[in-house]
């Protein structure tokens, strides 16, 4: 007799995975695909901004430079055997474009300081960028903190272009800062959220600022207008605006907020794309409930300070790390900042500061 088989034998179907009640968000993900294709394609979206923002900051680089050619007028003149300056006449090339700040405003002998307290007002910028933004992400989601940000950084990376003088440089560049010191923030608060621990590491080494660094180095070499140069710095971080439609939400701060069915969308979106099947929904209603204990449980800020202040071995650790990292900041910047002043050409300087930042990301690895 021939053997036959239910229809249910002959097509097995791919089965569900149900978790427990502690079930935790890296456990959805890495059913839901790990670093499947939609990870792969967040990470790419979300690490993209650096390109500009290795741009933006690293930009006065050029627009700052001294040693450039100046006009004489009513402020460029000798000052005295202290500071001798060379200048000629403008002549027929009056309205050509400038090559620097400098150029453009005089910012020589007595008037030289202005140009690094310009960068100053930059960093500071990023600095406050860094901690609003972290309020703004947490506030309104991730997703919105991330385009908040990062199109803070476009506008406001351009903006410098149109000043009248070194005050409104200054402020424009302050806020230039603020949007690109809130994308280091966000975007790598938004990416882990999607990323398995394995992940994690790789993804947060991973950047593309050195990218940005070596196409600031070509641009500076060819456009020898500083407002020209100022505009094209910002105007990569407008194509963000065609990843628009896959950018997600995450899950996460989505089930903080107890936005169950949202949250389910988006972890079905990543599934799909990832050719994996949905989770359940009481799988989701499980991990809400997992999260929401978890940020009962979790330590206020007063607290925190309440134990860094009684914990002399904590608060000696933190220390640490926090002046190892102004050293490396410190350092870093101060180095960037300084080709302008190095010999060779700065656009070649930053080219070659470019590839020695992506040696260090496998370096990094590697150690």
């Amino acid at each position: 007799m021939k053997e036959t088989t239910s229809d249910s034998e002959a097509q097995p179907t791919e089965q569900v995975k149900v978790f427990s009640p502690e079930i935790k968000i890296e456990d959805v993900l890495e059913d839901a695909g790990g670093f499947g294709w939609f990870q792969r394609i967040f990470s790419f979206m979300t690490i993209y901004p650096q390109i500009a923002a290795g741009m933006i900051i690293l930009s006065p680089v050029f627009t700052g430079n001294g040693n450039v050619k100046l006009f004489c007028n009513s402020s460029t003149t000798p000052y005295g055997n202290s500071c001798m300056v060379t200048c000629t006449e403008r002549g027929n090339d009056q309205d050509q474009g400038y090559a620097s700040i400098v150029q453009e405003w005089d910012l020589v002998c007595s008037r030289g300081w202005i140009v690094d307290s310009i960068t100053s007002c930059q960093m500071v910028g990023m600095m406050t960028g860094s901690m609003v933004s972290s309020l703004v992400s947490d506030s309104f989601g991730r997703k919105r903190g991330y385009l908040f940000v990062t199109l803070c950084m476009g506008f406001f990376g351009m903006l410098p272009a149109i000043a009248i003088g070194p005050g409104t440089y200054a402020v424009s560049r302050f806020l230039a800062g603020f949007g690109a010191g809130g994308v280091f923030v966000v975007y790598l608060v938004h990416l882990m959220e999607f990323l398995t621990p394995s992940w994690r590491t790789i993804c947060g080494v991973v950047s593309l600022w050195p990218l940005g660094e070596m196409l600031l180095g070509l641009a500076g070499y060819v456009i020898p207008d500083w407002r020209y140069l100022t505009v094209l710095t910002a105007a990569p971080i407008f194509v963000l605006l065609l990843f628009y439609p896959f950018l997600l939400e995450s899950p996460r701060w989505l089930l903080t907020q107890k936005r169950t069915k949202d949250a389910h969308e988006v972890l079905r979106k990543i599934a799909n794309w990832n050719s994996r099947p949905t989770p359940q929904v009481a799988t989701i209603e499980a991990l809400q409930a997992t999260i929401l204990q978890q940020e009962i449980k979790s330590v206020k800020t007063s607290e925190v300070l309440k134990q860094l202040i009684t914990n002399k071995k904590l608060m000696l650790r933190l220390l640490i790390l926090a002046w190892a990292n102004i050293s490396c900041t410190v350092m870093y910047y101060g180095v960037s900042f300084s080709v302008k002043s190095l010999s060779g050409l700065p656009s070649l300087n930053l080219f070659y500061m470019g590839i020695l930042d992506f040696i260090r990301i496998p370096a990094v690895l590697v150690l």
